[in-house]
């Protein structure tokens, strides 16, 4: 019993271990989509100015300005565009690491609920061999006294 409760507790370890693991790949590939979604709001923010920068050298008449502009906003447009396609595979990577790492959690859970029910278990049988020890310790000494008084009083 104690080797398989030994066993259990090495094995919820491994199962720890790997929970962990995938805590950190689940965690890495949040911060990865962070980084994606960061990267598109500067875009998004750059696109703007440029669109506010085209605005101006309209009303100004500034035909270099506004075509500059005109350019950094299209420019701007396609980082965006493939950096969406960066975000998009790099939600998937998220969702694969995030369902890995519940998966792992469960597993763990599992085994922890195994390791405690085999120490439950080992502790039941421990207190049942203790209680058959003081049984035949009082079975022994009631049956040394019944026989100690029966010699007495044959004597």
């Amino acid at each position: 019993m104690r080797e398989r409760l030994g066993s259990m507790r090495r094995l919820l370890r491994v199962y720890e271990a790997v929970e962990k693991m995938h805590e950190a790949d689940a965690s890495r590939a949040a911060s990865e989509v962070r980084e994606v979604e960061e990267a598109i709001a500067v875009e998004s923010r750059s696109s703007r100015i440029a669109f506010e920068c085209e605005m101006q050298a309209m009303a100004a008449g500034d035909c270099f300005g506004r075509s500059v502009a005109a350019v950094q906003q299209k420019a701007g447009g396609w980082r965006r565009t493939r950096l969406a396609g960066v975000l998009h595979e790099r939600e998937e990577r998220s969702f694969v690491a995030r369902q890995r790492h519940m998966d792992s959690r469960q597993w763990s859970e599992r085994v922890q609920r195994l390791a405690d029910q085999a120490t439950e278990d080992a502790e039941k049988v421990e207190a049942k061999r203790e209680q058959m020890a003081a049984d035949d310790r009082f079975l022994s000494r009631s049956r040394w006294k019944r026989l100690s008084l029966k010699d007495r009083v044959s004597e």
